[in-house]
């Protein structure tokens, strides 16, 4: 099996140790993983504190004004252990590839980016710990606000960090590892990566609204699972649970249950967890939410006007060990880490429509952002593995640059 998502606390994401079939998140059994020596953590810069290469395990990505923005667990392995060293995020010129600047952050485990016009948010999880049995949240995270209007000036991109603190009531509770951005880009709401809580951010103010002690809970607080957060239909909040097999539909400004989704939508077939790995909305549309299922290796569609009678569970077939799902216009794209590869679905009836990158053996690709560069469509895709960033022309599916 291919070693991705490091770091993550869920099964879809890593396995902790060499041969151990048990997944992360407590109940589920995965084919045995070998771990790649590269995972090593790179020596450090002693003026900096960093690795000197220009990315370490990276993973999330954002763009906006033509800058990427790539966040670096720099995780490693001693042993059968899993070491944290300095995250940090780095700062890319798509146009040429050139790194404006790397920004180191305080919390370890910088996993996750998104961007709401010049604003650019980079979730830093913690780290975790793993007893044999349960994955628990082992240090505080925190929400990095980056200005993309400043790095496209040449100025130092930092705005703040608002430190996420772990529960000091529900042990479980905290290792925030998915963020879905409100319209405005004013407020963020964090899926704990640990246990079946939801949390919410002010990043104009800084303050932790709805945190580790006050969170929203979606299940026993207790009890081991992975939130996966996504915008949803007429400003909902989608909330997929990994160990439960069903998104939850939250009132997208106070986190309670939406009056009109008041059942959650059931995905995947049978008793064990399928992973709920992502979540994709196409507004306006039927079906008009794709769940992508790590696990099972295929989506869910759901026509989300129906309720639970609109999920349809064989709507597509994905690739290798997928890891993202997004839409990009008239088709889905998916992120098969596995294959190394990016494929596009048609989103009415989750046929193939083709490779639209395909990247080399042992990349390892973990998330992907499109913008428009003239007339083309392009892609930044993270190898978590070959630590680098792809440039991809998804019209050709060629390989534009590689940086590192």
């Amino acid at each position: 099996m291919v070693r991705r998502n490091l770091g993550r606390a869920n099964a879809a994401a890593a396995v902790l140790a060499a041969g151990m079939v048990l997944a992360l998140a407590g109940c589920d059994q995965m084919p045995q993983t070998e771990l790649p020596g590269n995972f090593d953590i790179p020596a450090s810069d002693p003026g900096t504190g960093l690795p000197e290469a220009s990315f370490a395990s990276p993973q999330g990505v954002a763009v906006s004004r033509g800058i990427a923005f790539v966040a670096n667990p720099n995780v490693g392995w001693s042993g059968q252990t899993l070491v944290y060293g300095p995250g940090f995020v780095t700062v890319v010129r798509l146009a040429d590839g050139g790194i404006l600047e790397r920004i180191p952050v305080s919390a370890r485990n910088p996993q996750v980016v998104a961007a709401a016009g010049d604003r650019v948010v980079v979730l830093c999880s913690g780290a975790t710990a793993f007893d044999g049995t349960t994955v628990r949240p082992a240090g505080d995270g925190s929400v990095v606000v980056l200005d993309a209007a400043r790095a496209a000036a040449g100025q130092p991109a930092l705005v703040r960090e608002i430190p996420v603190p772990a529960s000091t009531v529900h042990p479980l509770v905290g290792y925030p590892s998915s963020l879905a951005l409100s319209a405005d880009g004013r407020r963020v709401w964090l899926g704990s990566g640990t246990a079946p809580a939801v949390l919410l951010v002010d990043l104009d103010a800084g303050t932790v609204l709805r945190g580790t002690t006050n969170p929203v809970a979606l299940g026993d607080l207790d009890a081991q699972d992975t939130i996966v957060v996504r915008p949803g239909p007429g400003g909902t909040l989608l909330a997929g649970r990994f160990e439960n097999n069903a998104v939850v539909v939250l009132d997208g400004t106070t986190g309670d249950l939406s009056p009109a989704y008041l059942v959650p939508f059931p995905v995947g077939t049978g008793t064990q967890s399928v992973g709920v790995q992502d979540i994709a909305l196409r507004p306006g549309a039927s079906p008009d939410v794709y769940v992508l299922l790590g696990l099972a290796s295929s989506i869910s569609a759901v026509d989300s006007a129906q309720g639970p009678a609109g999920v349809r569970n064989d709507f597509a077939t994905t690739g290798l060990y997928p890891n993202r799902l997004l839409l990009d216009g008239d088709r889905l794209l998916v992120v098969n880490s596995g294959d190394n590869n990016v494929t596009a679905l048609d989103p009415n009836t989750g046929r193939l429509q083709g490779k639209v990158a395909i990247l080399p053996t042992g990349t390892n690709p973990y998330d992907i952002a499109v913008y428009a560069d003239g007339s083309r469509t392009m892609a930044a895709i993270t190898g978590q593995q070959s630590a680098s960033l792809f440039v991809v022309d998804l019209d050709t599916a060629a390989i534009v640059r590689e940086v590192r």
